[in-house]
This record gives structure tokens, sequence and C-alpha cells, in this order.
């Protein structure tokens, strides 16, 4: 009986050690993987197991170099908190959209291809840096990473890819080489930067690539940009920018709802599409420049605070159709200036007053210690009156802006010891 005891008791040493040699060890990671095609020595993990936190992946599983992350692999994983890759990695798919408590992460530099969504609603990454080797990047990679503040695309990328850094509302640093040319749809859109230049190596402004950017207020556009594309800045934030001479297409709804006051439209724009700076309430005054033969039906309508539009030309065709209205419907304040000696003008046009726009500067005199001038012109026309003290190397410096109210305006200032002589001129605003 004894030795039967001593027997069953082996036994189920024999049995427990066998289960639990099946059984990982607690907390290990357990990665699927495929083969790679182009490599037999190398493999892509397709999917993982394990209770997360911070993943160490492999440089090797049986002895196969893990050169790549596939999808899904940690895709919808909520425990995984940060992952560390081995320097062989060279292209990650879709594997980790919607991991949305990962906060750690550092791409391999010998990362070439990342997939479309591959960080789609990383809710809580705050920062990235993607090496200058990752020439082929899928769309909305980081969108939605909501928690993502900082951002770094390395030397050797030249392109933001649409949808990038789309819905990223903190993301308030990106830092980009000065060599990219072009920029996809959304690829800021909603994000929280102030600020852009555009590099002087792009030549179009994509579809929507500025889109929903609230808190964008100032945009740079380089001299090489020759087109800017439908919804570039729709509902945008940006209350300036400068259209350089060279743009020749501005596209459907391009300026639609932004913040814009003030606006010049270039004489090299001969393609303006319908409703560009539409619904742009906060938009004063708007010149066009002249060699602007066409203007579009509805291009500034319901611009509800727009007081002055500056013709440098002729007055120019309307062509389009909107079912919005005229080109100025819902600008209940918008007045027409035209300058002397140009052609095809009224007392209206397009259904507001016309005007010519004829400031004349006496010139200025000093007396008691002030320096004083005289604009004259026609009654309430606006202007900008500006001044300098070289007119060899003229930095001019705007002084107010007024309305001549019964044709005329004075101003004067006080004669500055380190300023004896003052020039003045007058622009529209």
């Amino acid at each position: 009986m004894c030795d039967l005891k001593k027997s069953l008791k082996n036994l189920r040493q024999i049995v427990l050690v066998a289960l639990l040699a099946a059984v990982p060890a607690a907390g290990q990671a357990q990665f699927g993987y495929m083969v790679n095609a182009s490599n037999a020595n190398t493999i892509t993990i397709t999917n993982y197991t394990g209770l997360g936190g911070i993943v160490n992946i492999p440089a090797t599983i049986n002895g196969l170099t893990v050169t790549g992350i596939g999808s899904p692999g940690f895709s919808f994983n909520f425990n995984v908190t940060g992952v560390t890759m081995p320097g062989a990695i060279t292209s990650i798919g879709g594997a980790f959209d919607a991991c949305k408590n990962l906060t750690n992460l550092t791409i391999p530099s010998n990362v070439t291809s990342i997939a479309d969504d591959a960080f789609y609603q990383c809710h809580s990454l705050q920062s990235i840096i993607v090496p200058g080797g990752a020439t082929n990047i899928g769309v909305e990679v980081f969108a939605w990473c909501i928690s993502l503040t900082n951002a770094i695309l390395m030397d050797g990328i030249t392109s933001i890819p649409g949808g990038m850094f789309a819905g990223c509302t903190n993301l308030v640093s990106l830092t980009f080489p000065s060599n990219i040319t072009s920029m996809g749809e959304d690829a800021l859109n909603g994000t929280a930067l102030n600020s852009f230049i555009i590099p002087s190596t792009m030549t179009i402004i994509d579809d929507e690539a500025f889109e929903g950017t609230d808190l964008m207020t100032n945009v740079v556009v380089p001299p090489t940009v020759t087109s800017i594309s439908e919804f570039a800045f729709n509902y945008s934030g940006i209350t300036s920018i400068s259209i350089p001479e060279g743009v020749t297409n501005i596209g459907y709804l391009a300026f639609n709802q932004c913040g814009l006051t003030n606006v010049t439209i270039p004489g090299s724009a001969q393609f303006l599409d319908d409703s560009i700076f539409s619904g742009c309430e906060s938009l004063a005054y708007v010149t066009i420049a002249a060699g602007i033969s066409n203007i579009t039906y509805d291009m500034l309508s319901y611009c509800t605070n727009l007081s002055g539009v500056m013709f440098q030309g002729n007055a120019p065709n309307v062509t389009g159709f909107s079912t919005d209205g005229p080109t100025f419907a819902g600008d209940p304040k918008a007045v027409a200036y035209y300058l002397p000696g140009t052609t095809g003008w009224s007392n209206t046009y397009q259904g507001i007053p016309a005007v010519e726009w004829n400031p004349s500067v006496a010139p200025a005199t000093m007396h008691n210690g002030q320096f004083g001038v005289t604009v004259t012109g026609n009654t309430n026309i606006p202007i900008q009156l500006q001044a300098c003290t070289n007119l060899s190397c003229p930095v001019w410096a705007p002084l107010t802006n007024v309305s001549l109210t019964n044709g005329s305006f004075y101003y004067s200032e006080p004669v500055q010891s380190n300023s004896p002589s003052r020039f003045y001129r007058v622009v529209f605003p």
C-alpha cells in the first residue's frame, strides 16, 4: 500500500510539472509572426498576446530576425503603455491602431515604411520622432493622437501625407525638413499649431491642407507656390496671409469662413473659383490687383464686415454661378473702390456702391515743433497714413487708419530729435 501511495504521488508531480511547462511565465509576451517572402531568415510580427505594460519586442524569435510589425499587431490593445523595438525593424504596418494608453514609443532609425493608420487614435502618445529614412508613409498615421504635443520629421522626409496629424488637437510643435515638397489633404486639420512657414520647395498647397486649423493665425507662403487648392484654409483661424505674385489658381472655398482681416489677390491669379472668401466675417478690406480680369459670382459673399474692396485695374467681369447670390451678397457695408484712369466703372458695381479712390497728400509742414500733413480726396474714402524718415532706404510705418470725412483729414505729430525730417504717404488699408 505504501508503494502504491508513493507511485501516485510521483505521478501527480510529473503531471504538475508537465502542466507548468505548458503555461507561459506570468507577464511573458507571446508573438505571432509570419516569415517574410523576401527573406526566409526574417519575420514580421502579426499579433501580440500578453499582460501589457511596457512590451519589449525581441530582436529574434526562434532564430529569425524581426524586421517588421504588421497588422493587426497591437491594435486595440488598451493595456500596452510602451513598446521598445529592435533596431532591425524596417516596416511598421497598421500595428498600433487605437492603442489608447500607449505613451512611450521610439521608431527605430532603420524604418523605411509606415502604413496607413499605424498609430491612429493612440490617445496617450505625447511626442514622436519620425526617422528620415521613412520615405514611404501612409495616410492618417498619427491622426487623432489627442495628447500629441510635439512631432519631429527628420531630414529625408519630403512629404507630409494626407491626414498625418489630423485631429491632433494638442499638437503645438511640428518640426520638419526644409525640403518638404507636398502636404496632403487634412494633413494638419484640427491641430493646435499657431503658425506655419510653408517650405520654399512646395509649389502647391493641397486640398484641405490647413482646413479646420482653428488656432493657426499666420501662414507664410513662399513665392514658389503657384496654386492654392480648394478648401485649403477652409474654416481655419488664419488672420493674415500674403498670397505671392505667381499664384495662378485659387480653388473653391479655399479661404471659406476663415479669420482673415485683409487680403490682397495678386494679378497673377487668373483662375479664381467660386466662394473663395465666402463667410469670412472678420474680413474688412480686400485688394484686387491690376491684371485680374474675372472674379466669381459669390467670391466675397457673406463677409459681413467687409468695408472696402480696392480694384487696382479695370472693372473685372463676373463669371460662375451660385445660388448664394452675387459677388457681394450679404455684405451690407461693402464699397468698391477704383483708381483714377481705370475703366468700366459706374456708380455701382455688382450691387454695391463704387467710388473713385483718389487721395492726395499735401506737402508736409512743420510749425511749433509739430509735423503736419493734410490728405484730401473723395468723401469718406478709407486710407492708411504712413510715414518714414529716409526716402533713400524707406521703412514705412503705419500711423493711422481713417476715412476722409468731408473729403479731408489733417494729421500732426511732434518733431522727434532723432528724426529731423519726415515723409508721408497714403495707401489703401
